[in-house]
Formats: C-alpha cells, structure tokens, sequence
C-alpha cells in the first residue's frame, strides 16, 4: 500500500526500488536533490551506513526513515534521542485502544488526527538542538514522533512509528492521507525517490534465525532436550559410521519349467508315433521365432523374401532356402516320415546356431 501512495505522491519522478543497505545507493547514485525512503522495524546501520546516510543528506538530499528502532550510533551524531513503547508482546489483547498520531497544525490546513483500535501510539523522538530540528508529527500523547532534521545542504525526516504506513492503519477510514500529507512536506519535485526493501529483508532474516534460539532459550529445559538429541545424534553417527555389509544369501536359480514341458510333451508325441503333431509344432514355433526376432511373417509365397531374412539372420541364402523348402513338403503331405522330423529339427538348429 505505501508503495502505492508513494507513486502517486510523486507521479512525475522516477521511484527506483534498491534491495541494498544505504551504502550502495549512496555508492550508486551521486544525486543532490533526491530522495531516500526506508520504512522498517529495525534501522540498524553499521559505522560505514551511517556515515553514507549523512553524507548523503549533507550534499542536498532529504532521506525519511521511519522504524520502531532507529541506529542509536545515527541518533546520536546528529543529537537525537528515541524512546520506545513498551514490547508488543507484554500488551496483547488488554493493551488494544483507539489510538492516533497527527500531523502539526501550522503544516497542514485541515484536520490532521488519525486513529485506529490497535496498540497505544506511544512511541517517541526529539532532537537535543532546538535550532537544529523541527516536529512534524506527534502520536496520542502529544509527544512528537516524526521530526526533520537539518544536516548540511539536506534534510533527515525520523519517524519513530512505522506501524503508520502499515496496511492496516492506512486502510483505516482517511488515514492514507496521513502518508500522502507527510510525503507532501518532503522535497516536491525530487530528481529520483529511492525505496528500499533492504532493512525490512535483513529484518525478516534475522528474525527467522535468531527465533529457534530465542525459544529454546526461554525455555532452558527444552533447551537441554535439544542439545541431549544432538549429543545422542553424533554419538550415533560416531558409532555406526562404518558401513555394515549385511550377507547376501544365495539365490538358486529359477528352473526353466517350459523346458520340461518340452520334453514331455515331445515324449508324449513320440509315443503316439504323431509325427505330424511333432513337425507341425515344431514349425509353429520357428515361425513365432521369426516374427519375433525378425519381424518375418513366414506365411504364404516367401520366396521372394528369403533373401531379405538370410540377411537378416546371417543364414547362407541356400540353407535358408532348403529348411523352407522341408517346411512347405512337410505342410502340403499329410504323413510326415521320420526321416523328414529328423531333417526338419536338424535344419532348425543349424538356422538357430546362426543367432
């Protein structure tokens, strides 16, 4: 939502978003008359980010933070004291009010009060040089929480509230003109407006790594179990860091059953003297064997096509020719010799060996 107003606040400028600490945009961008915008919880900065942030300010341009926490290092190079409401936490539901924050009157014209039913509106910040600043804004106390300090050539806004731009505030009834009157006492026509999402993201991760331990630190107790499971764990993992090879147990072998069904049924056909049955079978499994392996359809007038299987299965093209001849006698009689079971089982094997 605030990204929104601020766009709309400055519909004619360029609004850049930076994903980096202050330093770099200062490094980046060597502007006088622009304007840096940082709304957060937390605005800590490192010496060097302080540094930049008022050398930035000091060559021309205005820079608005507002966070719960502001650098105590900043405020105190430019001679600024912040005092905070008490923590969230400890006030959670009893705490909740009709709070509000506005706007001094010889800034804007028109009613400036803003409220919403939430926690009190307590927070706080002055400047110790009266020359040296000015108040903007104050919460329900009356006490000022937003001011303007004056530092070279530029302008340093401080808001020690940023619940202010907060979705839930600014769509509360006209509290959006809260944000849009604020951004109209700021530079009108800035070169360039710089947002950043860095402090909020550095916020957001370090949140996220310290909350486990703040857990486990209220609660000492759970704090032993955590550390008992983590001790038991590289015990374990010391213990039985070697490999076990478990033992393999022999597998025997499948047994072929469509062997034995071979021979049985072959013994059955040599039996019943059913050399027919034999030569016919053993002609139906050649064929399956063709079609399979090579997609052979050995079925009607084949002679044209000997020559294409020979190759394929490496057979010499007479061979080949002679065991397909024995197979059409074989088909065409109706008593089968055994002779011509001998020659026909001898004519399949040799093809086979081929394979």
């Amino acid at each position: 939502m605030m990204q929104k107003i601020i766009r709309k606040a400055y519909e004619n400028t360029e609004v850049k978003n930076y994903d980096e600490s202050i330093s770099q945009v200062y490094l980046y961008e060597q502007d006088t008359n622009a304007l840096y915008i940082s709304v957060a919880n937390n605005f800590f900065l490192t010496d060097a980010e302080s540094r930049n942030l008022l050398r930035y300010v000091q060559d021309g341009n205005s820079a608005f933070i507002s966070a719960a926490y502001i650098d105590t290092t900043l405020l105190g190079e430019i001679g600024v004291q912040q005092s905070i409401a008490v923590p969230f936490s400890e006030r959670i539901p009893e705490g909740l009010v009709k709070t509000k924050t506005t706007i001094v009157e010889d800034i804007v014209d028109k009613d400036s009060i803003y409220n919403y039913f939430y926690l009190p509106m307590q927070s706080a910040i002055e400047g110790s040089d009266v020359d040296n600043y000015r108040i903007v804004g104050r919460n329900e106390n009356g006490v000022a929480n937003c001011i303007v300090v004056f530092i070279g050539k530029g302008k340093l806004y401080l808001h020690s509230d940023p619940r202010a731009f907060s979705n839930y505030f600014l769509l509360n009834k006209k509290n959006r003109e809260y944000a849009l009157q604020l951004l109209q006492i700021l530079p009108e026509v800035p070169t360039t407006v710089y947002t950043d999402t860095y402090y909020v993201e550095k916020n957001y991760r370090e949140e996220r790594k310290s909350a486990f331990w703040s857990a486990l630190e209220k609660h000492p107790p759970l704090l032993w179990a955590f550390l008992l499971l983590l001790g038991l764990f590289l015990l374990y993992v010391l213990v039985n860091g070697k490999r076990r090879q478990q033992i393999i147990p022999v597998i025997p072998p499948v047994e072929n059953a469509s062997i034995a069904f071979a021979e049985a049924i072959s013994r059955l056909y040599i039996k019943e003297k059913d050399n027919a049955g034999i030569a016919h079978k053993m002609i139906q499994y050649f064929r399956e064997h063709l079609r399979s392996k090579y997609f052979f359809n050995a079925k009607g007038n084949i002679t044209t096509h000997l020559e294409v299987l020979s190759k394929k299965s490496g057979v010499p093209l007479e061979e080949t020719q002679t065991l397909f001849a024995n197979i059409a006698a074989i088909e065409e009689g109706r008593a089968v010799s055994d002779e011509q079971v001998l020659q026909l089982n001898k004519g399949i094997e040799n093809f086979n060996k081929h394979n």
